[in-house]
């Protein structure tokens, strides 16, 4: 089971790696579409610019009053403009269609990727649910195996109990069985002193003699019984009183321990003492040897004072023949040997001294010890007369209070609460063996449900794989229409710059005419009237052409404007489109801003007060999108689901679960 389940979530993490590789390309794909968008956006604002340029080539146009000029010039020039500006303003339009024509086809495309999101979602959900059912069953089917461990150690300690109380009670059989065979041992030797005899009569004399004499065996036996019911009364009462005797042992057991406590105390006392006069046996020796260094001492002394008096009388010899130096140093000498002297005398005194004091304690001592060594060796040998006395009661009382009825009776009930015990973990074990039956089956079942989706990942894998060629084709045919488009708008643009030059050439003519035509206004004010009249009517002509010219110029600017309001709105429709591109929210790409398109299955729920935006996935109609899957049944199922994968390369999605679906990255992990 556990290599078929390890197999099983190998292949669902495979799965799960291919399908989050499948949505990263999905959104690669996106970006690049509006990438393109945004080029187009950017090549529709430069159109846009150049129609605002010939907008006010056609505004200067209005705004010079032409007159006297040749209409053979203007004419021409305008027709030319004019057929540009419409040139210009059909391959405008067509590149409006190609381009709602691509965003309509881009739109399909990616309304198809999103269901087929959607539905991977969804499939992903209920894999995520299946593997934490699959992970809760396994916690509690590892939970139920340690209980059965448990009670199966409690069974083995109730097991081992319940022998140790059999081989008591087999002890105890086997003692009454040698007991009950020492009392039938006499009656087998009789037997067989009885057939050794050969005479029949002795024989049956014997007999009835044994009889009577069984007779007074059996009246014994009522007796013996009557006394010893009498003696188990008294063993009752004498248990009592041993207990209260146990007690009083106890207590002489105390006072024994205490006694010889005190009588190690002693013993420490006197290696105490006979340390002391070990002692003492030292300072006398020491004592020996200060008397001969005394003797030793008075004797150096006694050469001293000798000395000393020899000096003195040969000081006063030489104080008649010798000088004053001499002198001087003898009497020194005199001086140094003096104070030696009176040092030694002085140790001599205190060596003394010290002496008598420790022959003094030396005798104390002794007198002490002795007295102390009478009264321990009294207190001794009472304490062991009592020790012993107390050790015999107590052997006594404890052969009285050995009895088998009581202890045997403590046995049995012991048996019988551990049979009690038995039959509750038998009951136990059942119940935990139904358990691990159904779990069983949970387990079977839920294996079938993981090989069906497998199938079914099978199923999806090749679909997506179709789905990604098609949408690798479609977006080459795009690129391949984009750049045609894009090279047709750089032609127009360089056009529309030729064209403009030509307008700017076309502005400085019409400006000279315009000086020459109020030059000429004033040669002829000056002139005859006849002139004038015909002049008048040039002119008059002329400003009519001028009217019409610029009746034409407004209903082209009106064109215009109304190009425009339709560029205007189709620009706005790009910029939604990018807007909903960039705000949309998907569980593969984390997204920052608030606003969210209506095709997302992503709705905007409320705001937070600290200012950040929540969101809550909704999917919508499930059984629409994937009619397939057995494990969807449920319509407008509201699923706040959180998904970890494995991270495989540089792909990770993280969607975070809780009532508010937060997002806080921008980029695809």
């Amino acid at each position: 089971m556990d290599k078929i389940a390890k197999s099983e979530e190998r292949s669902l993490s495979d799965e799960q790696n291919q399908l989050i590789s499948i949505v990263g390309e999905n959104e690669r794909l996106r970006i690049q579409l509006s990438k393109v968008q945004d080029e187009s956006y950017g090549k529709t604002l430069q159109i846009n610019g150049l129609k605002s340029q010939i907008e006010t080539l056609q505004s200067k146009l209005t705004k010079s009053s032409v007159a006297d000029v040749n209409s053979s010039l203007i004419d021409p020039e305008m027709n030319t403009i004019k057929e540009q500006y419409r040139e210009i303003q059909l391959q405008i339009s067509q590149k409006e269609k190609e381009l709602e024509e691509l965003k309509s086809e881009h739109h399909q495309a990616l309304n198809n990727k999103e269901k087929r999101i959607i539905y991977l979602e969804g499939k992903l959900i209920g894999l995520a649910r299946i593997e934490k059912e699959k992970v809760e069953l396994e916690k509690k089917i590892k939970a139920l195996i340690e209980e059965n461990s448990a009670i199966q150690r409690e069974l083995e300690k109730v097991n081992k109990v319940s022998k140790e109380l059999e081989d008591e009670i087999s002890e105890h059989q086997n003692k009454n069985e040698e007991i009950e065979s020492e009392t039938e041992k006499p009656k087998i030797e009789e037997v067989t002193e009885i057939e050794n005899r050969p005479n029949l009569e002795e024989i049956l004399n014997e007999i009835a003699k044994q009889k009577e004499i069984i007779k007074e065996l059996k009246e014994k036996i009522l007796e013996a019984e009557k006394e010893l019911n009498q003696k188990n009364t008294l063993l009752e009462q004498q248990s009592s009183k041993i207990n209260e005797l146990t007690l009083s042992l106890n207590s002489y057991k105390e006072l024994c321990t205490n006694y010889q406590k005190q009588i190690l105390e002693i013993t420490h006392s006197e290696e105490e003492k006979n340390s002391i006069l070990h002692r003492n046996s030292t300072l006398s020796a020491d004592n020996d040897k200060l008397l001969l260094e005394l003797s030793t001492k008075s004797q150096t002394i006694d050469e001293l004072k000798q000395i000393n008096s020899k000096l003195t009388e040969d000081m006063e010899r030489s104080s008649k023949t010798q000088n004053s130096d001499e002198i001087y140093q003898l009497k020194m000498k005199i001086m140094l040997l003096q104070a030696e002297i009176e040092n030694k005398e002085s140790q001599l005194e205190k060596s003394w001294k010290e002496r008598i004091i420790h022959k003094e304690r030396a005798d104390s001592l002794e007198k002490y010890f002795q007295d102390e060594k009478s009264d321990h060796k009294k207190e001794m040998l009472f304490l062991q007369t009592k020790i012993a006395k107390l050790d015999e009661d107590y052997k006594a009382n404890q052969l009285q209070t050995l009895s088998l009825t009581e202890y045997i009776n403590k046995i049995e009930f012991s048996l019988e609460n551990n049979k009690k015990k038995l039959e509750k973990n038998k009951e136990k074990l059942k119940q935990m063996k139904r358990k691990n039956k159904t779990n069983e089956e949970d387990c079977r079942n839920m294996n079938e449900i993981i090989s069906q989706l497998s199938e079914e990942k099978a199923k999806l894998e090749t679909i997506n794989k179709k789905n990604e060629n098609k949408y690798r084709e479609d977006f080459k045919k795009n690129e391949a229409v984009i750049k045609q488009l894009s090279t047709k708008i750089n032609s127009l643009e360089a056009k529309i710059s030729e064209q403009s030059t030509i307008l700017a050439s076309k502005d400085q003519l019409i400006s000279a005419a315009n000086k020459q035509i109020n030059i000429f206004k004033k040669r002829t004010s000056i002139q005859h009237g006849n002139s004038n009249k015909n002049f008048e009517e040039k002119i008059g002509a002329q400003n009519r052409r001028i009217e019409a010219y610029e009746s034409q110029i407004k209903m082209l600017k009106e064109m215009v404007k109304g190009l425009q309001n339709d560029v205007k709105t189709k620009t706005q429709e790009i910029m939604r489109f990018k807007k909903s591109r960039s705000e949309h929210v998907s569980p593969q790409m984390l997204v920052t801003k608030n606003r969210i398109p209506e095709f997302s299955p992503y709705r905007f729920m409320d705001k937070n007060p600290y200012g950040q935006d929540t969101f809550k996935l909704i999917i919508p109609d499930l059984e629409e999108l994937n009619r397939e899957s057995p494990f969807v049944r449920r319509k407008n199922a509201v699923n706040i689901f959180k998904i970890t994968s494995p991270i495989k390369q540089k792909s990770k999605i993280d969607l975070r679960a809780s009532n508010d679906f937060a997002m806080s990255k921008g980029e695809l992990m």
